[in-house]
């Protein structure tokens, strides 16, 4: 079943997100962290990314994801953020 999701920064001009029936996860780190390469991944179909700060500083993963939503609103795909910290 595909539903339509509106975002609510423009009431006046819905944009439609179809979810995808995989989850394909991803991870993404210092150099996979730009906007051209997250939006390649999401275009390939990546739905979940994996922030891991077991192994990187924490402060790199502020600009992934804010480089993340400007992928997902540029491409129109959803993908779901989750994130894993071992000591």
């Amino acid at each position: 079943m595909i539903q339509d999701v509106e975002m609510k920064e423009q009431p006046s001009k819905a944009v439609k997100f179809f979810p995808a029936l995989t989850k394909i996860v991803g991870t993404l780190g210092p150099r996979s962290q730009s906007v051209d390469v997250i939006s390649g991944c999401l275009k390939a179909g990546m739905s979940v990314d994996r922030f891991d700060f077991s192994w990187h500083d924490p402060n790199c993963y502020k600009e992934t994801l804010e480089n993340l939503k400007a992928a997902v609103k540029l491409t129109k795909k959803l993908c779901a953020v989750g994130y894993l910290y071992l000591d």
